[in-house]
């Protein structure tokens, strides 16, 4: 039964599925760009959602500007991204970074994964990241962990699968801080790569994209980074920019592999 409902719903989110069920997680977000699509009714998104009404029945579904929200209650008319990151269970939610913070300045991110042992196999199911203005937000996110871990231990269902929930945190500089260093032609250090990587995760590609196949040395390839830089900056600042497909993500990929 556990291996059938990884298949159809997701390690990541039915660990969620399954801390919001016992009450340990208040809601979580199933966000449709994180499968490349753009709506409840595209395939993926929606074997999921369907996946988890014929498991989850009790749970509610409230939809929302960036996908669907799946809790014991239902959300009408969530007003800003502090209420939604409350709505969470988000610690960072009152010192979640604005756009002019976003664009100009250092930020920090809060990530929450869950480990299984599976076959034999360790696996890596992300709960939710957080991203805040704040340096000193780890120890909220510890405390989460150990509920969280707790939880999921005494369920039937995933207990014996689970080894850990841990907590890793990153520093967020800011784009216009890697537009700099990428027109200037320095040296892009691991961080500044980091970076990069969760723009393009925000901009819309995939958790799965691989920034490796960027050659930082490469004019061409620095182009494309600034480009797709500068479209982030244009998205946090509220501009309607064209979203990412799958079909724009393949295309990049045999770009850069050229």
């Amino acid at each position: 039964m556990f291996l059938e409902q990884v298949q159809e719903i997701g390690l990541s989110e039915l660990t969620n599925v399954i801390l919001v069920n016992s009450g340990a997680r208040n809601a979580f977000m199933l966000q449709y760009i994180d499968y490349n699509e753009l709506s409840e009714n595209n395939p993926i998104s929606k074997g999921r959602i369907d996946s988890i009404r014929k498991y989850y029945p009790s749970l509610e579904m409230s939809p929302n500007s960036q996908g669907i929200i799946i809790s014991l209650e239902k959300y009408h008319d969530i007003k800003d991204s502090k209420e939604l990151g409350k709505i969470l269970d988000y610690p960072c939610a009152d010192s979640f970074p604005t756009p002019a913070d976003i664009i100009n300045n250092i930020n920090y991110s809060y990530h929450l994964f869950a480990i299984y042992n599976i076959n034999g196999g360790e696996f890596v199911a992300e709960i939710f990241s957080n991203a805040s203005t704040l340096s000193d937000q780890i120890d909220a996110f510890k405390v989460l962990a150990e509920k969280y871990k707790k939880t999921l231990l005494e369920n039937e269902l995933i207990g014996p699968y689970i080894k850990d929930v841990i907590v890793q945190h990153s520093i967020n500089i800011s784009p216009k801080i890697l537009l700099d260093v990428l027109k200037q032609g320095l040296q892009m250090e691991d961080y500044c790569i980091d970076a990069f990587a969760n723009i393009m995760y925000n901009r819309g590609y995939s958790e799965s994209f691989d920034v490796e196949l960027f050659d930082f040395n490469n004019n061409y390839h620095r182009q494309i980074a600034i480009d797709i830089i500068k479209e982030f900056i244009m998205q946090v600042s509220g501009k309607k920019i064209k979203p990412i497909t799958a079909n724009c993500e393949e295309l990049l990929i045999k770009t850069l592999m050229v």
